[in-house]
């Protein structure tokens, strides 16, 4: 099957993200997504790291101001998590070691 291209341009911002994961998750293994986007899409990116991590590959095919096109290919199925779920940011270099550190009383 030939990629499937999506220009999200015009799609309001709210929907793009849950309009680009739902087209992935439908993709079968080696089949790609050509996003196309006006702006560096590095918030997408760092959700598909969190949420579709090993099944997918990312390769920028123009990087221009205001033209983005992006093949997301579909590497492995995975059971997909919820893009709209919450990252994992738990850093413990940077988490307090106290509540008083919490509040600031320290």
């Amino acid at each position: 099957m030939a990629d499937i291209e999506l220009d999200v341009r015009e799609i309001p911002k709210p929907q793009r993200h849950p309009k680009i994961f739902g087209i992935f998750d439908d993709l079968s293994v080696g089949e790609a997504l050509i996003l196309v986007n006006d702006h560096d899409p590095i918030p997408l990116h760092g959700q598909f790291e969190d949420v579709r991590a090993g099944a997918y590959s990312w390769e920028y095919l123009v990087r221009e101001p205001r033209d983005y096109r992006i093949r997301i290919g579909k590497t492995a199925d995975v059971e997909p998590a919820s893009p709209d779920a919450p990252a994992a940011t738990h850093n413990p270099a940077t988490a307090p070691e106290s509540a008083q550190q919490l509040l600031g009383d320290n």
